[in-house]
């Protein structure tokens, strides 16, 4: 048996296996930088959740939410709130878990809420809450 038909390995260029690593490279920092959000500043998060005060308000002056839902919704702003504007994730926070957070304006302020939207019937006046949650967000730093 001879040995001498034995082809050669077979070998790649080096250039195409390069061109495509750099256009798949290309590729992927495009889409990082097209895909890239800018971040909300303290000020856009602010607007954002006043008027979304604003619109529950409307809401409660229309007559078109009850109390106790209202006191949801107010719940849920301000939780997404700390979210977005300090970055803790309070949206799944008991009471107790908000206060060992020692936040004396946050904590009353879901104590509040709390208080409304558990009971049967809301007996808490809504529009205070709201002026307390504005007032909250406008002097938050």
């Amino acid at each position: 048996m001879k040995l001498n038909n034995i082809r050669p390995t077979f070998s790649y260029s080096l250039t195409p296996i390069i061109l495509i690593s750099i256009l798949m490279l290309l590729n992927i920092i495009i889409l990082l930088i097209i895909n890239k959000k800018p971040k909300a500043t303290k000020l856009d998060i602010k607007s954002k959740y006043l008027l979304k005060l604003k619109l529950l308000e409307s809401k409660i002056i229309k007559k078109t939410i009850s109390n106790k839902e209202a006191y949801k919704n107010l719940s849920l702003i301000i939780r997404n709130y700390y979210y977005d504007y300090k970055n803790i994730k309070i949206q799944n926070y008991t009471l107790n878990d908000i206060k060992a957070l020692n936040i004396f304006e946050l904590t009353e302020l879901i104590e509040e809420c709390y208080e409304n939207e558990f009971n049967s019937i809301s007996k808490g006046n809504i529009i205070k809450s709201l002026e307390k949650a504005r007032s909250m967000i406008k002097n938050d730093n």
